[in-house]
């Protein structure tokens, strides 16, 4: 039986809305709406403590009457419309990734690019987008425990990396320990949302048995997420770093180029286990880095295919392109994306606390939302809008959230007055290449409380990743796509030590408290601690979000099959589109 999670978004909430338990239950009918808030039950005289960790959890319910397909149905395109194989989808990347090697990357850069060399455990199933339905990828079933603590997956049997060496239950365990351990030196950037995993077995060839210390709320988002696809055990246990200029993995396209500064090129991968697909006869990412050269790309025909997941379009361009070219297909997309601003905590005269609350209390999201995005964005807090979200009497203490007063900016300058500023001060801040208007945007707020930024271009991630990571920067736009709509995702980079903590923050209160929070498996209880914590956070005042990003997209009308994601992220395998010409 294919089992299949239905997934709903709203305002950033991700919900599961049907818990598969596997042989104890089928899963729900995708869509369905949650009747009520109750706990998942693995038996019906034996409730299981909660695996989703959010306000709405149904029981499992019968399994629907349609599962979900392997390969695109009638359903899932226009009457008349037949797909056709052949073509080079041409798409732009504005710019390239540090490596190719997805486990180790967070940027959307690789994954943009990479995701469809590769296959997950689980997927957000691309057939029934916008609606967020996990379903099976490599995973021919599930099952979860009673305990909620014992997650097992059965593989299908037909599936081989690109050399022709069969993907078994091996190359998951050894995957899975890869992104929690970050053996061989390599990074681990999801080490935390890992930590839950006590053990992962491999009884047999298909079978695997991830055995957790506790229920993790977002296991099976986390299994779906593109970062989490599964790699060959048999390159990689040689040489961790093997995969980062290549790349080398099950599914739909298979890497054929990377010429730097110009493309990567992957092509059809003829032992697809879903048979018949892709359509493609492969992908060409080109590499062009300016927003005026991308819109002309697609003006022009030269990319059919452009904004998922690599800069978005502005919403004016997105309008723009839909009025100029007729049947364009302009997607609008929510986000995990989110653009802080970062202060070096580590530098003087940053060291001081009267300096940066000075300092952010200057900044309005509101701002940057509405002169850098034309008003494609939202405002939030650490989590941002939705479930998590603090309490609004809390977001209205926070001036970037509100928006600042003559009282906050009159605080501002005091402040640095009383820090040794009474004339002000010039910082330098860095400015990655995608993001001038945002950048120009957050200097002029910082300017209204005496605060003068010199402005440093960088590449990025290549320049700047090295710079924030290494301390050497006073301030800096920092683009983030986080992994899931979560507090452990969303504020791990507040704990010390942690591999994206660029600013140096380090509370010992905060470290506790995260560690309490991803403890606790109710959602109210575990709401009012995230609270805490967030509240905890925002006292260091090292990073604050600028604003959430919406992204827009553009396919020409000559790509078919495309259905535009509910969520960034949700439909990188591509395997489904064709060419009509």
């Amino acid at each position: 039986m294919t089992h299949s999670i239905a997934v709903s978004r709203v305002l950033g909430v991700v919900v599961v809305a049907a818990l598969v338990a596997g042989g104890c239950a089928p899963a729900a009918a995708p869509g369905a709406p949650p009747a009520a808030p109750v706990r998942p039950t693995a038996a019906p005289t034996a409730p299981a403590p909660p695996v989703q960790a959010l306000p709405r959890v149904e029981t499992p319910t019968p399994a629907p009457s349609r599962p979900a397909p392997a390969t695109p149905t009638p359903a899932s395109r226009p009457a008349g419309e037949q797909p056709r194989h052949g073509g080079i989808l041409t798409a732009y990347e504005s710019s390239e990734p540090t490596s190719l090697d997805v486990n180790q990357e967070t940027t959307i850069f690789t994954l943009q690019n990479q995701a469809s060399v590769y296959n997950g455990l689980l997927q957000v199933d691309p057939i029934r987008l916008p609606d967020r339905v996990i379903t099976g990828d490599l995973a021919e079933k599930w099952s979860v425990s009673q305990d909620a603590k014992t997650w097992t997956f059965t593989l299908k049997g037909d599936v081989t990396f690109q050399d022709g060496k069969p993907l078994t239950s091996a190359d998951v365990a050894f995957t899975l320990d890869r992104m929690k351990t970050g053996p061989g030196g390599i990074k681990a950037p999801f080490k935390v949302l890992f930590e839950a995993i006590d053990k992962v077995e491999a009884p047999d060839g298909r079978t695997v048995r991830v055995q957790l210390k506790r229920p993790v709320s977002y296991f099976a988002v986390l299994m779906a997420h593109p970062a989490v696809s599964i790699m060959p055990k048999h390159i990689l246990e040689k040489d961790q770093h093997a995969l980062e200029q290549k790349s080398l993995g099950s599914g739909p396209f298979r890497f054929k180029a990377w010429n730097r500064n110009v493309s990567i090129e992957l092509e059809r991968n003829p032992n697809y286990f879903k048979k018949g697909l892709p359509y493609l006869d492969g992908i060409r990412w080109i590499t062009l880095r300016e927003p005026a050269t991308q819109v002309a790309a697609l003006r022009t025909g030269r990319v059919v295919f452009g904004g998922h997941g690599t800069r978005g379009l502005s919403k004016r361009e997105a309008d723009l392109l839909g009025k100029d070219i007729p049947g364009v297909q302009i997607s609008r997309y929510s986000t995990d994306s989110v653009q802080y601003l970062l202060v070096n905590t580590r530098k003087k005269p940053l060291d001081d606390i009267r300096v940066r609350k000075a300092i952010f209390n200057a900044l309005s999201q509101e701002n940057v939302i509405n002169t850098a995005y034309q008003g494609a964005g939202f405002r939030g807090d650490y989590i941002g809008p939705g479930e998590w979200q603090l309490p609004q009497a809390e977001l209205n203490k926070m001036p970037p959230y509100r928006g600042p007063t003559p009282a906050d900016l009159d605080e501002g300058k005091k402040l640095l007055a009383e820090a040794g500023f009474p004339k002000g001060l010039t910082l330098e801040m860095l400015q990655p290449h995608l993001y001038e208007p945002m950048t120009l945007t957050v200097a002029a707020d910082l300017r209204k409380v005496g605060v003068e930024t010199k402005i440093r271009v960088v590449q990025y991630p290549v320049e700047w990743l090295p710079l924030v990571t290494k301390g050497n920067y006073d301030l800096s736009i920092g683009p983030t796509v986080l992994a899931l709509y979560d507090p452990d995702g969303y504020l791990k980079n507040a704990l010390k030590g942690d591999s994206e903590n660029y600013t140096g923050e380090s509370s010992p209160e905060v470290d506790a408290l995260y560690q309490k929070q991803t403890s606790i498996v109710d959602f109210a209880e575990r709401k009012k601690v995230a609270d805490q914590l967030q509240l905890k956070v925002w006292e260091q005042r090292g990073h604050f979000p600028t604003f959430y990003v919406m992204y827009f997209q553009a396919a020409l009308p000559q790509v078919k099959g495309w259905k535009g994601p509910g969520r960034l992220r949700d439909n990188f395998r591509y395997e489904g589109i064709w060419l009509a010409q």
